[in-house]
């Protein structure tokens, strides 16, 4: 969290009050002795004479008045009193800022997570109040068409509230998948925003995710077999030992991804960016990779679409 300006000089006004007041106790300590530099010194004589005028007794009787040491004795306490009361207020004034912006914080979860209730809630009643699964079963019926269409509409929509959140993110998803969403409506995901959502081992087969933004998308295990994503960006996503059987990734982005050991058995990765890719023990076999960008990529006992062993670079067919 950056710290405001107004913060950054409360803070630092009690420190510099402080350097201040020791050079100015070094610099008083320099000019005034203990036998005193005095200030509002006064010196008297005195004469003693007899009857006859005679001086007797002579004396000259000298008053230092406050040494520097004196005055600092009577100002330094106050001096020091409202140095610590400036800390004091400083730090009370930190700590206010602290605890205002874990309220924010709070604040901000607690809306979160009542959007993602209340999208939770009005899907399931959907679901319910139109047995929409089960109609699923007819084809081309135009209520359950219809009821797809809300559902994505609200998914696209909370998911963009959710932003870099890539556990609710996650969370949607997975209810998706739970209640059959993805793979007996068909809900298209298509242009959705799910950067750095966390999806490991999620059952997206089949799903519509072409143009969605996966960036750093947490994919291991994931199965993405004959899934459309097509033109998604899916830089640097984990998809560690992802099944991409089959899948469609013409156009894609996958610069700096983790694909070892996943599965790109006949997919279609025409034109698609691998650049600094990790293809490390992956299965290209009958993948097409026509016009796609290999610079960099890491190939380690990869299975390459010729179904040859490869140290050292696929051949693109």
């Amino acid at each position: 969290m950056t710290e405001d300006p107004a913060t950054r000089s409360v803070r630092h006004a009690p420190w510099l009050a402080a350097v201040v007041g020791v050079l100015l106790m070094l610099i008083l300590g320099t000019l005034g002795s203990p036998g005193g530099l005095g200030i509002n010194s006064q010196t008297s004589t005195k004469v003693e004479r007899d009857r006859n005028w005679r001086v007797i007794k002579y004396s000259i009787e000298s008053n230092d008045g406050k040494t520097v040491w004196d005055w600092f004795g009577l100002i330094g306490v106050p001096i020091t009193l409202a140095v610590l009361g400036i800390w004091f207020q400083s730090q009370e004034q930190i700590r206010a800022s602290r605890d205002a912006e874990e309220q924010r914080r709070l604040a901000t979860e607690e809306s979160k997570e009542e959007t993602l209730q209340r999208y939770l809630d009005r899907v399931s009643q959907l679901l319910i109040e139109k047995d929409l699964i089960r109609q699923s079963n007819v084809a081309h019926n135009p209520i359950v068409e219809s009821a797809s269409d809300v559902i994505r509409a609200r998914t696209l929509s909370v998911l963009r509230s959710f932003s870099q959140d890539g556990e609710r993110k996650g969370s949607v998803i997975f209810f998706l998948i739970e209640t059959d969403v993805l793979h007996k409506l068909k809900v298209s995901l298509s242009d959705s925003q799910l950067a750095g959502a966390k999806l490991a081992a999620g059952d997206l087969s089949e799903a519509d995710l072409a143009g969605a933004d996966l960036t750093r998308a947490y994919l291991k295990y994931a199965n993405l077999s004959k899934a459309d994503l097509g033109a998604a960006n899916l830089t640097e996503a984990n998809l560690r030992a992802a099944n991409l059987v089959g899948a469609n990734l013409n156009g894609a982005l996958l610069s700096g991804a983790n694909l070892s050991r996943a599965n790109l058995s006949g997919a279609l990765l025409i034109g698609a960016n691998l650049s600094f890719t990790n293809l490390t023990e992956a299965n290209l076999s009958g993948a097409k990779l026509r016009g796609a960008d290999l610079r960099e990529a890491i190939f380690k006992e990869t299975i390459c679409p010729d179904e040859k062993t490869t140290d050292t670079g696929c051949p693109v067919p």
